[in-house]
């Protein structure tokens, strides 16, 4: 048992069905739990209770035992003067003000419902990737479409933290960010730092006086991905060897570490040197990309912007040493990649652009968008889907990926739609 569940019982209000007494058996009647603090000072503001006849307005502090109010030094700190009621769940001696005068307690052990800490408690001590996983009931419809979409943008809105950092970074250069967001995307998860490593390394700017010739392109991009420090025995990687030589004297620029790339358990289609040619294509072939997308009236248009159509043919298992076979490469991007980099930076980036700009249409066309978006398919989603929670679109996908993230992982049961309808259903 901790603070935490205490809280948790009185700023839900799970007790105003019962008569409450302090410890001296004076009533007390709850008229608002007042406002979670989540920084120092008592655990609620601006509460209002009844005690007695007499109305009270003040904070709340809430403890396991009554001694922990000495034990945290709160009477001699000015912040706690105005509690006007200390909860506790176990009442273990009176606490006093600085007036001496003591603070009236509510003590929980006896009020609280067994299967609710019952509940907590496996909760809690949960290992399962969804800590509710074996006690799980869905909640009816509308709960689940109002927390999906709470979720959604929770999900949306620290993506926006992220751009709002390079954006900093970058001195509001916001096709620069747009840039690093869409070259750490193309890592995917197993190689997003060397991706985001490449983009720091390589500037935009070089890129662009470049782009025009796409050996230069490739040249740059697999330079300074360290993979061309390979003993390469092909012709046309050579020629790309040579060139990117030339281009890093010119420029004065560094190779990653080629040993920052991941090649094992990974799919043929996130191989890095697929996927850093497909980035090179796009540099290539994309001309002012950020504003074409800004400036996209449809999803179908700005599905185009990210479509890689080249068939040209590079020996990208020559640029893996520890690789033995031989193949030639095309390097096109599928329409499940495409929808992916939608999804996780075309409209991350507009909506944060919309923000920025404090342009409403942008961030409306972002979350028109995502709605439109086909689902992911990962592990995540699946777990779900064997619970019962359908999804349709991008939109519920990315909702249960920030649930994954930000709650189940931090077993914040307690802050979950989810674990709220577990918790106080049938606790009688």
């Amino acid at each position: 048992m901790n603070e935490e569940l205490l809280q948790y019982i009185w700023q839900y209000k799970y007790l105003l069905n019962q008569k409450l007494f302090t410890t001296h058996g004076e009533n007390i009647q709850v008229i608002l739990p007042g406002q979670l603090n989540n920084d120092s000072g008592p655990d609620f503001f601006n509460a209002r209770i009844q005690l007695g006849e007499t109305l009270w307005a003040g904070n709340i502090e809430i403890h396991i035992k009554g001694s922990d109010w000495k034990k945290h030094q709160h009477q001699s700190d000015p912040a706690y003067d105005n509690v006007i009621l200390h909860v506790v769940l176990e009442h273990d001696e009176p606490v006093f003000n600085k007036h001496n005068q003591e603070i009236p307690t509510l003590e929980l052990k006896n009020l609280l419902p067994e299967k609710l800490i019952s509940k907590y408690l496996f909760l809690k001590r949960s290992r399962s990737e969804i800590p509710c996983e074996k006690i799980f009931e869905l909640p009816q419809s509308f709960a689940i479409e109002n927390w999906m979409e709470r979720l959604s943008i929770e999900r949306l809105e620290n993506k926006c933290v992220f751009i709002n950092e390079l954006l900093k970074e970058t001195n509001h250069h916001w096709e620069q960010v747009f840039y690093r967001t869409l070259a750490r995307y193309f890592g995917q998860k197993i190689n997003e730092l060397p991706f985001e490593l490449l983009a720091r390394e390589l500037p935009l700017l070089v890129l662009e006086r470049n782009k025009d010739n796409l050996l230069q392109t490739q040249a740059l991009i697999l330079g300074i991905s360290g993979l061309l420090e390979e003993p390469l025995n092909d012709d046309y990687l050579s020629v790309l060897k040579s060139e990117f030589k030339v281009l890093k004297n010119k420029y004065k620029l560094r190779s990653l570490d080629k040993s920052l790339w991941k090649f094992g358990k990974t799919r043929p289609a996130n191989f890095p040197p697929i996927r850093l040619l497909q980035f090179a294509q796009l540099v290539h072939q994309s001309d002012h990309l950020l504003s074409k997308l800004l400036d996209a009236p449809t999803l179908e248009e700005a599905e185009q912007l990210f479509s890689v159509q080249s068939n040209q043919l590079i020996n990208t298992f020559a640029l893996h040493s520890k690789n033995k076979g031989f193949k030639l490469s095309g390097f096109q991007t599928g329409k499940y990649f495409i929808n992916l980099i939608l999804i996780n930076v075309a409209v991350p980036v507009l909506f944060a652009y919309g923000k920025w700009k404090q342009e409403e249409t942008y961030c409306v066309k972002a979350l028109g968008w995502l709605n439109r978006l086909k689902p992911e398919k990962n592990n995540i989603t699946k777990r779900w889907e064997k619970l019962g929670i359908k999804t349709t679109g991008a939109k519920q996908t990315q909702a249960l990926i920030a649930l994954n993230n930000y709650y189940c992982k931090k077993q914040q049961c307690l802050r979950c739609a989810f674990g709220n309808h577990i918790l106080i259903k049938n606790n009688g």
